[in-house]
């Protein structure tokens, strides 16, 4: 069957699940310190120690302004809606790179993401339908053509996740979220070339899938259609081939507006627009959802996203004009940060994590600009950083060390 594309459509939920999104800030430095450890590939990452910057970003083989902490890419400042521009957070600044826009070819929507701090993926919506690909220079954050992109796929791709980094980040994940079609593809890991998996696309018509996460192990893979009520599917990785397949009971008549599983991949936490958060234990060597099992933990607000600190040790919660909440993860259950709710605390909303957990990303509202916030990641307290970014994008934005 022929699946045709419904952009317009897709940017309607899209928008619905993204104004669903906040988080937040406040006004002072929280003194984590922050120095140079070992990162994959050209740069250098960012590793808690004693040394750094009082205001928690650190040293990193510096871009435009500075020593550069991590560098966000993001689209469509530069004037062009072709261009994935890049700024850098430094201890001091967030400003845009000059002069280091990659022009991909054709305008694109949809999730970017980093592998292995050297590569970025995103769709290719109205050339190819496959997957754009860019090498990463860690010198200015600048961009440059994986060869052979973009990578052509079986059907259009609209959402993106990557196997963790832990796992040896081997494998691409995408869907479409008209057709329902899933891809798999394989990373080279000196090029960033992709290759379909053969048992590529995985179908399952109709499904409107708005987003895709992947447990840290890279075992098992879940999605949602936060705008319908199609219950969550669950896949089973092949570690050796990077192929698909359903897990038993799939898909489970669970219906979410935001996912997050943990590092160790034991547990989905998440949330449906009630005063609660979900946690769901997850079956080992099955990837079952164990929905009798499921624990409900109370909060103050109604809450449609969530976003995990990737240690694992830290949740928290955000929804349209709320406060975002913060939450201590152990065991399974969830306890309520110090000065949770953050009534003072202005609102992002699409927020994502650096690799090291030191910094959350996020989109302004309602001035589409981007903010950041610094994360302590042994007690989980948010403070801000510098200044927002003095531009207007979307939501889909990808971070690196």
């Amino acid at each position: 069957m022929k699946y045709v594309r419904h952009t317009f459509s897709l940017l309607v939920v899209a928008a619905s699940v993204l104004l669903l999104a906040a988080c937040g800030q406040k006004s002072s430095c929280n003194g984590i310190t922050f120095g140079a450890s070992g990162g994959s590939g050209s740069g250098t990452g960012s590793g808690v120690n004693s040394g750094g910057s009082s205001c928690g970003v650190g040293s990193n083989n510096g871009g435009g302004g500075g020593s550069a902490s991590d560098f966000v890419f993001y689209r469509g400042s530069s004037g062009a809606n072709n261009a994935i521009d890049t700024a850098e957070l430094t201890a001091t600044t967030f400003q845009v790179v000059p002069g280091v826009a990659a022009l991909t070819g054709n305008s694109t929507t949809g999730t970017m993401v980093v592998v292995k701090k050297q590569f970025l993926y995103l769709p290719d919506q109205n050339g190819s339908g496959g997957v754009m690909g860019f090498s990463i220079n860690h010198t200015d954050g600048g961009l440059t053509p994986i060869p052979g992109s973009p990578f052509a796929a079986p059907s259009a791709v609209t959402t993106i996740v990557a196997d963790p980094d832990a796992n040896g980040a081997r494998f691409l994940f995408t869907v479409d979220f008209t057709s329902g079609d899933f891809n798999a593809f394989t990373i080279n890991a000196s090029t960033g070339a992709l290759t379909l998996v053969p048992t590529s696309p995985l179908s399952f018509p109709g499904y409107q899938a708005t987003d895709l996460k992947i447990d840290g192990t890279g075992n098992y893979l879940y999605a949602i259609a936060a705008g319908t009520r199609q219950g969550t599917l669950g896949f089973l990785v092949d570690q050796n081939s990077g192929g698909l397949t359903p897990v038993s009971g799939s898909p489970f008549q669970y219906y979410a507006t935001g996912i997050q599983i943990n590092p160790a991949g034991t547990y989905m936490l998440a949330v449906t627009g009630a005063n609660q958060i979900d946690v769901i234990p997850i079956e080992q060597g099955t990837g079952n959802l164990l929905l009798s099992s499921l624990a409900s933990f109370p909060t103050v607000n109604l809450v449609n996203s969530l976003v995990m600190h990737p240690s694992g040790n830290f949740v928290y919660t955000f929804g349209t004009r709320i406060s975002m909440e913060g939450f201590q993860f152990t065991g399974g259950a969830l306890t309520e940060l110090t000065g949770s709710p953050y009534t003072s605390l202005s609102d992002l909303g699409a927020c994502q994590f650096d690799q090291s957990g030191t910094a959350l990303f996020g989109i302004l509202t309602p001035s589409n600009q981007v903010g950041v916030r610094i994360i302590n990641p042994t007690t989980g307290a948010v403070t801000a950083g510098p200044p927002d970014l003095s531009v207007q994008t979307g939501p889909y934005f990808a971070v690196t060390n």
